[in-house]
Parts: C-alpha cells; sequence; structure tokens
C-alpha cells in the first residue's frame, strides 16, 4: 500500500518527557496552590497539579467537558452573545519572518508556520510593547515580557466550565476573532491583568492580512469597544514543492492555510482564564520547533491529491503536531 502521508517527519523524539524538562529548566513550572475544580452539582473537588502543565490542563479540559451543567452553559453564552450589539476592529499583525535552519529558541519565539494570537483589554501596554518586541526580533525584551505573563498567569486558577461561562456572560465585552469568514476563536474575554493567547497552525502562503478581525459583543452601557489584539504571523520554511502548490490557491481560499482552534482549545482557554504559560512554555519547546520545521509536502502526495487537498492534508499535519505537544 502506497503511503498517504504529505510530509516527511522524524516522530522517534519523546516530546512530552522533553517538554517536562524544558520547562522545569527553564523554571517556569509554577506551583498552582491550593486550587481546585468545582464540579457541577456533585460539591466534588479535585485539587490542581502543583506543576501546571499543557497535558495536566488537557485533562482539566476532560473532566470539564463530562460536568452535567457544560453544555448549557456554552450554549447559554452563545445565546448571550446574539443579543448584544457587535463592534467590528482590526487587529495589529506583525510578520515574523521564517530563517532557514534557524535552531536558536528563547521565550515566545513564534513557531514555525503558526498564527500567534494575543489579546488584552483596551489600552493594555503588554500588547503594544509585544508588537514592538516582535517587530524589531528583539529576543531579550520577548524574555521579559514572557516574565509578565508567567507573573499574571500564577494568581489565576482553573475555573468549571459553569462558572467560566457565568463570567463571560458578565464580561462587558467578549469577542471573536476571525480571518475572512472563518472563526480562528470564539467568545474570549480581556484579562484585567497580563494577556490571553492562542498559537495556531499556519501553512505558509500569501494572507490577506485586513481580513483578519476582531468581532466584539457589547453589553449596552459598554464604554470600551474593542480589546488590545496582537497577532504574530510565522510563516514556515517553504520547499519549492510547497510554493508550487501554494501558487496554485485562489486568494480567495487563503482561509484554507489556518488552522481554527478546536472547541475544546477555546474552553480551555476560558476554563483556566488565559493560560498564557503554555504558549510561553511550549513554544519554546526544541522537539516541538523541530518537528514543525520537518513538515513538508511531499511529491507524492502532490500527484496523488493535488494541490488544494494535499495542502490542507499538510494542515492537519501541523495541526496534530500541535495536539501532541498540547499546544493551545
Amino acid at each position: 500500500m502506497k503511503d498517504k502521508s504529505p510530509v516527511s517527519a522524524d516522530s522517534s523524539a519523546s516530546p512530552r518527557r522533553d517538554f517536562i524538562k524544558q520547562a522545569l529548566a527553564t523554571g517556569l513550572a509554577i506551583s498552582a496552590g491550593k486550587s481546585a475544580v468545582a464540579l457541577a452539582q456533585t460539591g466534588e473537588e479535585h485539587e490542581t497539579p502543583k506543576v501546571l502543565t499543557p497535558q495536566s490542563l488537557s485533562i482539566a479540559v476532560d473532566k470539564a467537558f463530562r460536568e452535567p451543567n457544560a453544555s448549557k452553559a456554552l450554549r447559554d453564552v452563545h445565546f448571550e452573545k446574539l443579543g448584544r450589539s457587535e463592534n467590528k476592529s482590526s487587529p495589529e499583525i506583525v510578520l515574523w519572518d521564517a530563517v532557514a535552519n534557524d535552531r536558536a529558541y528563547f521565550l515566545l519565539k513564534p513557531p514555525p508556520g503558526s498564527i500567534n494570537i494575543y489579546w488584552s483589554h483596551s489600552g493594555s501596554t503588554l500588547i503594544k510593547e509585544l508588537k514592538e518586541a516582535y517587530v524589531t526580533r528583539d529576543e531579550n525584551a520577548l524574555g521579559s515580557l514572557s516574565s509578565q505573563l508567567v507573573t499574571a498567569w500564577k494568581e489565576r486558577r482553573v475555573r468549571s466550565i459553569p462558572e467560566a461561562a457565568r463570567l463571560a456572560i458578565e464580561a462587558p465585552l467578549v469577542f471573536d476573532i476571525r480571518y475572512g469568514g472563518k472563526t480562528l476563536a470564539e467568545s474570549l474575554w480581556a484579562p484585567e491583568e497580563g494577556c490571553g493567547t492562542l498559537t495556531l497552525p499556519y501553512n505558509g502562503g500569501p494572507l490577506q492580512l485586513e481580513n483578519f478581525s476582531v468581532v466584539a459583543y457589547l453589553l449596552e452601557k459598554t464604554r470600551e469597544a474593542s480589546p488590545e489584539v496582537l497577532i504574530v504571523v510565522a510563516p514556515p520554511v517553504l520547499t519549492d514543492l510547497e510554493k508550487q502548490a501554494l501558487g496554485t490557491i485562489p486568494s480567495q481560499f487563503s482561509e484554507m492555510l489556518i488552522g481554527r482552534s478546536p472547541v475544546a482549545c477555546t474552553v480551555l482557554v476560558t476554563i483556566v482564564v488565559f493560560v498564557a504559560v503554555v504558549t510561553v512554555v511550549t513554544t519554546c519547546c526544541q522537539p516541538f520547533h523541530d518537528k514543525l520545521a520537518e513538515v513538508e509536502l511531499t511529491d507524492q502526495a502532490l500527484q496523488e491529491f493535488g494541490p488544494m487537498l494535499s495542502l490542507a492534508k499538510l494542515l492537519e499535519v501541523r495541526a496534530k503536531i500541535f495536539e501532541e505537544f498540547n499546544v493551545r
């Protein structure tokens, strides 16, 4: 049987073991104290892991989905958004150009082939400083800013979906992030301290940057019309074959080049209320960067599936690597 994989990559690494080592080495594995996840209706409490990692957060998400009131809580947020006025704005966007054979790693470095989203309240100086650091590719500044993200995150705790939904409904501003007609992340709200962050897979190729938008859902008396949102676009280093395939995709189909946040990922952000440290720690993990760098389109896949379908499968592979390393 022919190998239908659109990539060639070495899967022999042990990503989770290496991730834990990396997290401990950088000193970002932090104590979550004695906060707990309150399970709806039962009154039962579960201790939050003392060392909070992407894996333990994924476990928290699985538990949250089993709560009796979880589905209703998420529907309540949906209906709340329907009853609000809308405001559309444009995020700040920075392009982080790919560099061939780049094996340098530092905190907040965008992974190759990713869309990195940061958000906070209106007027946030942190978002402005992040933008400046990315524009100038200032590694020292990014390292310093990552410490601010972690410091703010230390004060947060894991929340149940019903509790997080209640907070979203009470928030004066809830928002979605879109590219064209594709919703990349939804039902977010801005923290008062630090910022929220999501990292999504991206195949590379031309994007119409003006198609990125922030759609805010506002309470009647809300003065803050939109949050501060920064999007860092980090394309992968493309092979000649990938450039050839991407060159055949019409601009109106550029949405297919970006992966959206799965429901579980958006809910994870809701549950833990902007777990910036997950992205801070995981995306500086060398095995994660290396494995993404190994992803490439094969001639066999291009011939068998054609440009559009083979690129869709390539994005699927990238998304699975994000999932493998618990990158949200």
